[in-house]
């Protein structure tokens, strides 16, 4: 059974972040993307651009594009912050997983589970790689 994407609430951080998640949970990929695309360009705050990197990566999930979603997950861990790299790290499992390289996607589950131990994504990182 294919893994739905996380789900984040939208943060007050400004009407073109928020516009871009409505079209990414309105399954507006390719609008998604460029309105990311155009906030990372624009010089958006290294706290924020993570996430724009992130949810182009979820965006390319969801459109089965998984090496540029690879591509854009990878690019979260550039950033000082945190915040995403636990559910970037989950994800780029996720990207293997669905392209068959069963090798890279254990490591990536088990990277979750040794690096972000107390992320919310390690229960199914578990549970993923037990499956692999």
């Amino acid at each position: 059974k294919a893994v739905e994407p996380a789900k984040e609430p939208v943060k007050p951080v400004g009407a073109s972040y928020e516009a871009a998640y409505q079209l990414f949970s309105q399954k507006k990929y390719d609008e998604a993307i460029q309105m990311y695309q155009a906030l990372v360009d624009g010089g958006i705050s290294e706290d924020l651009a993570d996430h724009c990197h992130y949810w182009m990566g979820e965006s390319y999930y969801g459109k089965k594009d998984y090496n540029s979603a690879l591509k854009e997950f990878e690019t979260v861990f550039q950033y000082k912050s945190m915040e995403k790299k636990a559910d970037a790290q989950f994800m780029i499992a996720q990207c293997y997983e669905r392209m068959g390289d069963k090798a890279k996607a254990k490591e990536a589950y088990e990277k979750v589970t040794k690096e972000y131990p107390t992320s919310d994504k390690v229960p199914l990182a578990k549970e993923r790689w037990a499956k692999l």
